[in-house]
């Protein structure tokens, strides 16, 4: 098993001179790439969607939901963020990978490959990476 990050730039969808670049811990079992609070305010970003979700813990969480431009491999693409708390690392969830049809390079078989197990992550915030994401009437996304 492995971990592996990507570098990527964000830009404002609107104001495409406001940009950060930042290295991504590919998560592929998230569906959402998730921001810290930091990028989220250093580029004006909007995030005013709820999101309910559930921690591994039981406990009930809203995040916010917002749209960012993001640059990977010299491609654009607008995708949707949930803005995390402060000091969290920044992932790259398949919602974002399926939009570049992005795909992790290994010489390793295809049956071998798997995504990076989420108990195996450390130093994330756990309210960073064991959000279960719910509609408005609480399933699953």
């Amino acid at each position: 098993m492995s971990t592996f990050t990507v570098e990527a730039t964000l830009i404002h969808p609107e104001h495409r001179e406001r940009a950060v670049t930042a290295a991504f811990l590919v998560d592929t079992g998230a569906f959402y790439s998730l921001l810290p609070a930091e990028i989220v305010e250093r580029l004006g970003l909007e995030a005013e969607e709820d999101s309910g979700g559930v921690l591994t813990s039981g406990e009930l969480v809203v995040h916010k939901l917002g749209e960012v431009r993001i640059r990977l491999d010299g491609r654009g693409r607008t995708t949707t963020f949930v803005a995390g708390p402060s000091g969290c690392s920044p992932l790259l969830g398949s919602l974002t990978l399926g939009a570049f049809r992005a795909r992790r390079r290994s010489t390793a078989p295809a049956a071998r490959t798997r995504p990076p197990r989420r108990a195996r992550l450390s130093g994330l915030d756990q309210t960073c990476w064991k959000t279960r994401l719910l509609d408005s009437r609480g399933a699953p996304l």
